[in-house]
């Protein structure tokens, strides 16, 4: 299937056991290392893939182009998206709409658009109400730009972290984590009473942060049994 369009914000599948995130794959150019570890770790055993963000470099069609072409050659799997600081520019015509949500059985994973390093009114209003409807479900919740941490400075402001918080605080025992990507390593802490992942690597040129353990190319898999997220594993490339 490879590279799928969203145009639904409610997103229905069935039998999802595996779910593999990445983030980061072509904002360094998708090309050399980083085409042969984005592929390897899209031959990942799952049933679906989302790519966190920074899906290109520059945001061109021929970009976007060689990026669908190329996922749809690795993986028969789905593969969903998210926007990114470096997939400003015509990301709606190759995969859709912004904020979205993933449903199966009592598991939701939520996306939403980080990429202008801020959260629109309408990403937040889009949780708020999936959060209140889908009150049965526990939730992952997945965007580019990671809040505050000690691995890098970079990250959205304070204040947009607290955005986020009022409207999932109501819900913080429903929310299993929160899955970032933009610096190009693994990262693993806590924030508030929310555990965060930072999973930039997936191709993209590692950042020089942290220890040597989080300059690493990988993926999170995520598996879903009963119906709900059981686990997170890192899937070294």
């Amino acid at each position: 299937m490879g590279i799928v369009r969203v145009t639904e914000e409610e997103n229905v599948l069935s039998g999802i056991r595996d779910i593999v995130v990445m983030g980061d794959p072509g904002c360094s150019g998708l090309d050399g290392n980083a085409s042969r570890v984005y592929g390897t770790l899209l031959g990942t055993p799952g049933d679906i893939f989302i790519v966190n963000g920074d899906i290109v470099r520059m945001g061109t069609e021929e970009e976007y182009s060689e990026f669908s072409r190329f996922t749809g050659c690795a993986t028969a799997k789905p593969v969903y998206c998210s926007r990114g600081n470096h997939d400003m520019r015509d990301y709606d015509r190759f995969f859709g709409l912004h904020n979205y949500i993933i449903l199966s059985g009592a598991f939701a994973a939520a996306v939403l658009d980080t990429a202008s390093r801020v959260f629109e009114p309408k990403a937040l209003d889009f949780l708020g109400a999936m959060l209140d409807k889908h009150r049965d479900k526990r939730f992952i919740v997945l965007f580019h730009i990671p809040p505050k941490n000690e691995l890098t400075g970079r990250g959205i402001a304070d204040e947009e972290w607290a955005k986020l918080k009022r409207v999932m605080d109501p819900h913080m025992g429903r929310i299993d984590c929160v899955i970032t990507g933009h610096i190009h390593a693994y990262y693993q802490y806590e924030l508030d009473g929310y555990r965060i992942f930072i999973s930039g690597g997936a191709g993209a040129e590692l950042d020089e942060v942290g220890s040597p353990e989080a300059r690493v190319f990988h993926a999170l898999k995520i598996a879903v049994r009963d119906g709900k997220p059981s686990g997170v594993d890192v899937v070294k490339a």
